[in-house]
């Protein structure tokens, strides 16, 4: 295989892009038509950050070099506008009290640019706070705390570390909730491990409560540049995918279903659009049949 087309694959497996088909068949000409049309495309659509990745993916093509750093130069400074428009407007709505808001537009920062670090915080931030109010509640319920006979004072309590060592989580938690660790201490990181090990624990058959650990493991310690941010993210994007399918599926048969389903479906992401407008059209029809029901004969 020539050097170029080595290149490209290369590129774009680091742009996270899919291989082209470098083949005789191919050609570097067809395969820089297509990423031409595809980045236009994204661009119409408002992907910025795809057509970037795309351009960014031309710029080893001879044919194509200088349009993409045209392109490039274009992009890159209409991306950063939208991304500081986006994090001022979240933290904005953030201040007025409008969670639901303000992790959307964090959310469309982070859909610019992926690392964007004061959307990243705010998140952070955000869902740090809120674990204390969204999963304490479940956790609370989960885990209640042990109340025997014994004197306290007679019984000296296992430490949070044999705790955490002897894989005793649940008691751990319920330790923690009667008397909850300083941040930053040794015990505050074996809680936040503690309910990691118990999202773990969850991921393979309720997501749910899986989310429910992992806000509760923020909330515990965070940490900068913390990783438990992205799979948050990335699991809350997932929940709210799950619940728009559910509610998309029940739009035929039962409509007050249908549109828990979808309210769901933005509780955990606000900014999936096609829950949205799901959504939308579902509080229409559900109006519209109200209306009807209201004016027919003998109603």
């Amino acid at each position: 295989m020539p050097v170029l087309p080595i290149l490209l694959t290369l590129l774009l497996a680091a742009c996270g892009s899919t291989a082209p088909d470098l083949g005789a068949d191919a050609g570097v000409d067809g395969f820089a038509s297509r990423q031409v049309a595809a980045a236009e495309a994204e661009r119409a659509a408002g992907n910025l950050a795809a057509a970037l990745s795309r351009w960014r993916t031309l710029l080893l093509v001879p044919s194509e070099a200088a349009r993409a750093r045209t392109m490039i130069a274009e992009l890159e400074p209409e991306i950063a506008a939208r991304t500081r428009e986006a994090v001022n407007k979240g933290e904005a709505a953030y201040a007025r009290g409008n969670s639901r808001e303000g992790d959307r537009w964090m959310l469309a920062a982070l859909a610019l640019i992926p690392a964007e670090e004061t959307a990243t915080a705010s998140l952070r931030r955000e869902f740090s706070a809120r674990a204390v109010t969204q999963a304490r509640g479940k956790i609370d319920s989960e885990y209640p705390p042990v109340i025997t006979g014994e004197d306290p004072a007679a019984v000296r309590a296992p430490t949070f570390a044999a705790l955490y060592q002897a894989g005793r989580y649940r008691e751990l938690i319920a330790r923690a909730k009667q008397t909850p660790p300083p941040s930053g201490s040794n015990e505050a990181m074996l809680l936040r491990r503690a309910h990691l090990q118990l999202a773990n624990a969850a991921s393979a058959g309720d997501r749910t409560l899986e989310l429910d650990h992992l806000h509760a493991a923020l909330a515990a310690q965070p940490l900068a540049k913390d990783p438990l941010l992205a799979r948050v993210v990335a699991l809350r994007g997932a929940l709210s995918d799950e619940w728009l399918k559910t509610g998309s599926s029940l739009l035929q048969s039962d409509l007050e279903a249908a549109i828990r389903a979808l309210e769901k479906s933005l509780h955990y992401n606000p900014g999936n659009h096609n829950a949205s407008l799901r959504l939308h059209q579902a509080r229409t029809l559900q109006r519209n049949l109200s209306r009807i029901q209201n004016t027919s004969p003998g109603s």
